[in-house]
């Protein structure tokens, strides 16, 4: 909604960034391929959308966000819940991520309902690219372990 504040992890081409501002008021959008990042704040700019700020950024990943946003969106899979996205929410916030991998991942509305509280919601099956900084665990645990000592 207009004047909300959002989040969106992968600016790609920058075309979402495009539609979140068209439909907020601001967006921190943040890529980690400073190629593709450049790219997209060419094409932002070009259509004179001031309301995004790209950010190069190598590391999504491994930062904590303050609790300052109304929406988030991650436009890549990740193989399981990552909370430190989920507390970026103000209370109230929604965030659209797809969990899993492939074949099995689902498009999920998060909405945070209290200052420890969130709420998780199943959409639909679907199947898109991993966010390509997001860990991904070993399906076997005690394989893992093995694997690492040898």
């Amino acid at each position: 909604m207009r004047g909300e504040r959002a989040l969106e992890i992968g600016t790609g081409s920058g075309f979402f960034a495009a539609c979140l501002a068209h439909l907020t008021g601001s967006v921190d959008s943040i890529e980690i391929h400073a190629d593709l990042a450049a790219g997209a704040a060419r094409a932002i700019g070009e259509q004179g959308i001031s309301r995004i700020s790209d950010r190069d950024q190598a590391m999504p990943f491994a930062r904590e966000f303050d609790a300052a946003y109304e929406v988030v969106a991650i436009t890549g899979a990740l193989p399981a819940p990552e909370p430190r996205f989920e507390r970026a929410l103000v209370v109230g916030g929604r965030m659209f991520v797809v969990i899993g991998t492939a074949p099995v991942m689902e498009a999920r509305l998060v909405t945070r309902t209290g200052e420890d509280s969130w709420l998780s919601e199943t959409l639909f099956e679907t199947r898109i690219r991993a966010a390509r900084s997001a860990g991904r665990p070993f399906p076997f645990p005690v394989l893992n372990r093995a694997r690492k000592a040898f």
